[in-house]
């Protein structure tokens, strides 16, 4: 029972709305770049994600526009 609560609790956590990422952990450029191009990240563990993950949609987004951010972010460093 135990492993279905953390298993629950995780998918919770991955699946939290973009919207809810304004604060918390998710200030890592990586982070930020996942929430602009459509995808999460969960503000309490910092977890990002985009496009398909572990065989699951997390949200929109591509590589390409991923990419693209990461870069504008390490140009303006």
């Amino acid at each position: 029972m135990k492993e279905i609560i953390i298993v629950v609790a995780a998918l919770l956590a991955v699946s939290a709305p973009a919207s809810a990422a304004g604060g918390g952990k998710c200030t890592g450029l990586q982070a930020r770049c996942a929430i602009e191009v459509g995808g999460k990240c969960d503000p309490n563990t910092g977890a990002w994600c985009y496009g398909w993950w572990k065989g699951q949609r997390c949200g929109s987004g591509t590589i390409q526009a991923f990419d693209a951010c990461v870069s504008r972010g390490l140009a303006k460093r």
